[in-house]
């Protein structure tokens, strides 16, 4: 029996295939997904039967959008001048994302690009890499996958619980973040403070919200389209950014409000996380 369903197998699959070279429409397309439904559609989308559901527009907007910071020429200078930035203001809450519409690879990815894992240890043990990971109790999540894309020298932890989605990247400080944390004008960036478990003072952001998209898609020639976007503050997305050492990390939440104590990661329970990690 197959570890993952087919939404998971999806997930995963567009995961790994994230590529290091940008397209002619890179700069515009260097935006945070725009993943949260209109309001008249997000209860549907919360009632879906497994975390994996909710999640699976997240992460195919993700990488619909190239949230990439590539580290081949002319982006690498860019690399390093958001490297001291975790989250950036947009002019105003509106945009416009230009992308390419086409974004399934042609063909399977190989090992050699990027692979997925179903424990942190089988990762490590494969690849070398030191992979850190929250070392306190995770329950009701569960550790769904553990992917690693040798080219962008980034891996992600992926966890899921009942209507809840969790994720942690981890990329090496010198080529950057995968993206350059845009956020709409009026979010409200929370820097935060803590101790990792080793004792060493991390500084990092916080930041609850998302770009919602408001109309469908337009074509404009060829494989793409505009996508019309608007950034709220109402919803249950929120992201922690902070850096240790020689390391970026990336949390993404969603689902929730708070209402159920642990199931509900907000600003302290993913501050705890992230100072647990070894």
């Amino acid at each position: 029996m197959d570890a993952y369903n087919d939404e998971e197998k999806e997930i995963i699959r567009r995961l790994q295939g994230f590529q290091p070279r940008p397209g002619s429409s890179a700069y515009q397309r260097m935006a945070q997904t725009p993943w949260l439904k209109a309001a008249d559609q997000k209860k549907s989308l919360m009632t879906l039967p497994r975390a994996f559901s909710v999640t699976l527009t997240a992460l195919i907007m993700l990488v619909a959008l190239g949230l990439l910071v590539w580290v081949t020429p002319p982006l690498y200078s860019l690399a390093q001048e958001i490297i001291g930035s975790l989250f950036n203001r947009a002019a105003d809450d509106s945009q416009v994302l230009e992308f390419q519409a086409a974004v399934t690879p042609a063909s399977p990815i190989p090992a050699s690009v990027a692979q997925t894992f179903a424990s942190v240890s089988l990762a490590e043990a494969a690849t070398g890499i030191d992979i850190l990971q929250p070392t306190i109790d995770l329950s009701p999540y569960t550790l769904s996958g553990v992917t690693v894309n040798h080219e962008m020298q980034t891996t992600w932890l992926i966890y899921n619980a009942p209507g809840r989605y969790l994720s942690i990247y981890q990329r090496t400080a010198v080529l950057g973040w995968l993206d350059e944390g845009l956020v709409g004008a009026s979010a409200e960036i929370t820097p935060v403070t803590f101790e990792n478990i080793n004792g060493d003072t991390l500084h990092g952001e916080y930041v609850t919200g998302g770009w919602q998209v408001t109309a469908e898609p337009t074509p404009i020639g060829g494989e793409t389209v505009q996508q019309p976007v608007e950034w709220t503050s109402a919803s249950a997305q929120r992201e922690l950014r902070w850096r240790s050492g020689d390391f970026v990390y990336e949390m993404l939440v969603y689902g929730g409000n708070g209402d159920i104590p642990g199931s509900d990661l907000m600003l302290n329970e993913m501050i705890a996380l992230a100072a647990s990690m070894k």
